[in-house]
């Protein structure tokens, strides 16, 4: 335990000063100043401090600091009566940064998700899909041959007239001659084209031949374009096996197509029928029939094309790849074609942004300067803030500060 200190009574000297103290402290206070003269001095001083401050007149309290005085007496009452505040807990003092973290762990996901998912060109997107439904088409039909040594009018002979009406009739459906590829529709086959020119040289040179040319060649002006597509299919169809026909219904068919006066024609082999030399004009196929079988075969082509440029077509992710590679390599030139190829194949969101920062160095790089301002613009309008926006910007800038290329100099590429 503590010692008791010989001067304890010294903290209440004032109070008995001002004869404030109880009757009992107030006669130990006595008893111990008749013992200790330290104590009896320090009283003495106090008292002759009171008689000093007794002679001065008394001035009354200002108002202000009095309601001050009472509002701090209240405001400790108050504390003291609701007691000592509780101490903080542990997970008290956890809370609150684990709160601060878990909101800032939610919002860097949604921030990541919503760059993912949204795409933030739609116009770019609108214009990729318009291109995506005519570039395969183009392509397509680009390195097909026009048949040349086919003449778009020149008539069938005489005795192979049977035979294409027979195979017409007995032609497959539609949807079996879509599954023909298109490059095989458009072939000419050699054995057709040598019985054209046989047919050709053994025209007759009569009225009745003159008359049949002059009304073949007028049809022929009239539906040229009906005309070719009809002679590419026919052809195709020549070129095929064509089903052997018996001599029964071969002969049928002479008699009923020879003129009144002709004589019968002879017994035939099942072998390729011999040719019979004939005055009468080929017959033509009507207009409604060439052109309902003109547009069935566009159906057929345009829709195996659609199929395979579909199939043949390289993916956005595969041509920026192959953009990567060109740039190792330090063809830029390259670089800028797989780049742009991959924003007409549908390169979206994120993935598009990228491109065509990248298209925007690599034109500028190749000193293409109008190509450059183009595509920076609209890496800006795509994503402005961004950082692919902040370097389009200085990208933008220097070309507009370098001086413009003189007429010839700069090759546009559209």
């Amino acid at each position: 335990m503590k010692t008791q200190n010989a001067h304890a009574n010294e903290d209440r000297l004032l109070d008995f000063a001002y004869d404030e103290l109880p009757l009992s402290e107030a006669r130990a206070v006595e008893q111990h100043l008749q013992d200790c003269s330290r104590c009896a001095e320090t009283l003495r001083g106090i008292r002759g401090v009171r008689r000093s401050m007794a002679r001065l007149p008394l001035e009354a309290a200002p108002e202000a600091g009095l309601d001050s005085l009472l509002a701090y007496a209240q405001q400790s009452a108050r504390r003291a009566a609701a007691g000592a505040e509780p101490a903080p807990r542990w997970w008290r003092r956890l809370m609150a940064p684990a709160l601060s973290m878990a909101a800032v762990s939610v919002f860097g996901i949604v921030v990541l998700q919503v760059n993912r998912d949204v795409d933030l060109s739609p116009s770019l997107q609108s214009k990729s899909s318009a291109k995506d439904a005519f570039l395969p088409a183009k392509a397509e039909m680009a390195p097909a041959p026009a048949p040349a040594a086919a003449p778009a009018q020149a008539p069938l002979p005489e005795d192979a007239a049977p035979l294409a009406f027979s195979q017409r009739a007995e032609k497959p459906s539609y949807a079996s001659r879509r599954d023909i590829p298109p490059m095989a529709k458009s072939k000419p086959a050699p054995a057709a084209r040598g019985r054209a020119a046989e047919g050709k040289a053994s025209a007759p040179t009569g009225m009745g031949g003159s008359a049949s040319k002059k009304k073949s060649t007028v049809a022929a002006d009239d539906s040229e374009p009906l005309a070719e597509s009809i002679q590419g299919m026919s052809l195709a169809e020549a070129a095929a096996p064509a089903p052997v026909m018996d001599v029964d219904s071969f002969q049928k068919e002479e008699a009923r197509r020879a003129p009144a006066g002709a004589p019968p024609p002879s017994a035939a082999p099942a072998s390729p029928p011999p040719r019979v030399a004939s005055a009468s004009p080929r017959p033509e196929p009507s207009k409604g029939r060439v052109d309902s079988e003109a547009r069935e075969v566009a159906e057929g082509v345009s829709a195996s094309s659609g199929l395979a440029a579909a199939r043949a077509s390289p993916s956005p992710a595969e041509l920026v790849r192959q953009a990567d590679s060109a740039l190792r390599s330090g063809d830029r030139a390259q670089e800028a074609v797989f780049l742009r190829a991959a924003l007409a194949a549908g390169a979206q969101g994120t993935q598009a942004l990228t491109v065509l920062s990248r298209l925007c160095d690599a034109e500028a790089a190749l000193g293409r300067r109008r190509n450059a301002i183009e595509v920076c613009k609209r890496v800006m309008a795509t994503a402005p803030g961004s950082s692919e926006a902040r370097s389009a910007l200085r990208v933008l800038e220097e070309q507009l500060r370098s001086p413009e290329p003189e007429a010839g100099g700069e090759v546009e590429k559209r």
